[in-house]
């Protein structure tokens, strides 16, 4: 009968359409769907040897002023809908050489199934990735995911496993849209084994509102592989052109590591908040800005960075002369446990400026991004060129520039910079 009915509206369209010139296929949902990319990056970095990141990573190894990385990554995406039922997969597979040798690795980033329970209702199980929040470079509440990487917000990241139920109601008056999720993250050691606590059944919920023009999410971890938390976000257009957004997460007993001038390893834990604001504009002319401060109650303390640096320096040289490691070791749990991470520390701002076909070039987007620590004012500087010219073809041509003097955050990385070119294929 639906083919009939389309057939009979192809005969009636105008200019005299004949029937057989109609492509049906055009207008049916495709049960099956293939999508992937295949990405090709020629890296160069520069070390910093004086760094304390540097001397957590390399002090047991051939240490070098330099080094180049080549890595090839292929994106697989399928889905297959039929009736209320739809299976969908995402894999990663990469190839990276470098100092180190030759690695391999393939991982099922996304993999689970999806179920129209109902008018507005939706349950999924398997392997996910949620978004939750409203930041471009960070998001306070996103307790059910894996944290982003702000030198690189974009990445695709790999889900957990998870149980998630969807309901979705509709309605006229100022609140337009109530949205409730419910979600399971199962944690036993071999599932999930790096969310948190072994064998716990980690229970999280929010709560969606489009109400008054504006996007309100409320948010919910119960106690289990993580403390509890809790998280508000907003997201409102102030103009076609100009939105504002924001988030706010509260964690109880929050632990974190530090050091002091005794070389010993402490522990902290205290209840500590979580902050973000930040907007987004475009201008006449196609530049786009964005720019966030970030605020994290549970990062690294004023003082505690060169703290850290001068037990991994201390600790590099007691290894090298007498072949001790006790300091090394404990500079490099201190890495682990969030010394290395992309921004550890208290305070940021965030801004990124991007220029659709700049100079009269088409397909040419030149863009340049800061981070900065705000405590210790040192900065993070990713200027970068994408070419899009080419049909399901993207070349990006990127820096990673970092400024800071001893103790402060961005000064105690390991890379001094780092050069990348990027070809990535779509098909």
């Amino acid at each position: 009968m639906k083919r009939l009915v389309l057939a009979g509206l192809a005969a009636l369209t105008p200019f005299g359409a004949a029937a057989d010139e109609f492509d049906i296929d055009k207008y049916e949902k495709k049960a099956f769907t293939f999508t992937g990319s295949a990405e090709t990056k020629l890296e160069h970095l520069r070390f910093d040897r004086s760094a304390a990141l540097y001397a957590t990573s390399f002090w047991n190894q051939p240490r070098k002023e330099d080094d180049q990385r080549a890595t090839e990554t292929v994106d697989l995406e399928g889905k297959y809908a039929f009736s209320d039922l739809t299976l969908a997969a995402r894999t990663e597979t990469v190839l990276r050489h470098d100092y180190s040798g030759n690695s391999e690795r393939t991982v099922l980033q996304e993999g689970y199934a999806s179920y129209q329970a109902g008018t507005g209702v939706t349950l999924e199980l398997g392997k996910r990735v949620l978004r939750w929040g409203k930041g471009y470079a960070w998001n306070p509440i996103g307790f059910v995911e894996r944290s982003k990487d702000p030198s690189d917000p974009e990445l695709s990241r790999e889900g957990y496993v998870m149980a998630v139920a969807d309901a979705v109601k509709s309605f006229d008056g100022p609140v337009k849209t109530v949205a409730l999720t419910g979600v399971v993250v199962p944690e036993d050691g071999d599932i999930n084994d790096d969310y948190g606590r072994d064998d716990t059944m980690n229970l999280a919920a929010k709560l969606y509102l489009l109400a008054w023009d504006t996007d309100i999410d409320f948010a919910i971890l119960g106690r289990g592989s993580r403390t509890p938390r809790y998280g508000i976000d907003f997201s409102r257009n102030l103009a076609s052109n100009f939105e504002i957004h924001g988030e706010a997460a509260y964690i109880r007993d929050n632990s974190r590591k530090f050091t002091d001038s005794t070389r010993t390893v402490k522990t902290a834990t205290a209840d500590s908040r979580q902050y973000l604001l930040g907007l987004r504009y475009l201008t006449e002319s196609d530049l786009t800005v964005i720019a966030e401060y970030f605020h994290n109650g549970g990062g690294i303390r004023d003082g505690e960075m060169a703290a850290f640096a001068d037990l991994a320096r201390t600790g590099l040289d007691a290894f090298d002369s007498t072949g001790s490691s006790t300091l090394m070791q404990r500079a490099v749990g201190l890495a682990e446990s969030g010394y290395a991470k992309p921004t550890p520390g208290t305070d940021y701002g965030y801004i990124k400026l991007s220029q659709k076909d700049a100079f009269g070039w088409l397909y040419v987007t030149p863009a340049v991004a800061a981070i900065a620590n705000l405590q210790d004012r040192s900065v993070q500087l990713i200027p970068e060129v994408t070419y899009t010219g080419v049909q399901n073809l993207d070349l990006r041509l990127r820096g990673t520039f970092l400024a800071g003097g001893d103790g402060d955050e961005f000064g105690e990385k390991a890379n001094r910079w780092k050069g990348e070119l990027t070809a990535k294929l779509y098909f």
